[in-house]
């Protein structure tokens, strides 16, 4: 093993210990986007499962939401390189959420819920997600950022309706100083 993949699996082991994450038999479907995390934890997860106490399986899937285009060859070929059972689970989620007002939220609970319903139907137990405290951070962002949009849209109506001025950018209002774009100097 080399140095990296011996610091994962010893804060793979220490955290699944800690939290006593995995029992014995567990069937551990572990949901895959493509990104780094989730494959690493794939990854992790399988080899764990090589010399953990508790003998637990693991399987991965990737949500095919239903893109043209969609090219799932390098998850596969990885997956099957590392002896891991890879899953696609076909769903029409890219057209259900294209026409909503914020897709982003939407589309993440929808393949939630793919994922959650595939692993009953299939006899997981346990569903491991490779979403960081980062990731996290940045979904909170992200849904209160749409909700600004939402207030400063109904402001600028409101400034109009009292004959006001308003920007023609949306981002000209959430401009600050030493805050979001870097200027040329």
């Amino acid at each position: 093993m080399s140095g990296k993949t011996d610091i994962l699996l010893s804060q793979l082991r220490s955290c699944v210990q800690k939290y006593d994450m995995i029992s014995e038999g567990d069937r551990v479907l572990c949901a895959v986007s493509g990104g780094k995390d989730s494959l690493a934890l794939s990854y992790g997860l399988k080899r764990l499962s090589g010399f953990y106490p508790k003998k637990f399986s693991v399987c991965a899937a990737t949500v095919d939401m239903g893109f043209e285009g969609f090219d799932l060859s390098p998850v596969s070929d990885f997956m099957k390189k590392n002896g891991i059972p890879f899953e696609i689970i076909k769903t029409d989620i890219g057209a259900a959420v294209s026409a909503t007002e914020k897709p982003c939220s939407l589309c993440a609970r929808l393949r939630r819920a793919a994922l959650c319903n595939y692993a009953r139907e299939k006899g997981f137990t346990k569903l491991a997600l490779g979403h960081t405290e980062d990731d996290a951070a940045e979904t909170a962002l992200n849904e209160a950022v749409a909700g600004l949009d939402h207030l400063i849209s109904a402001a600028k109506k409101i400034i109009s309706d009292f004959g006001g001025e308003v920007p023609s950018r949306t981002d000209q209002l959430m401009t600050l100083p030493g805050v979001g774009r870097k200027t040329a100097n």
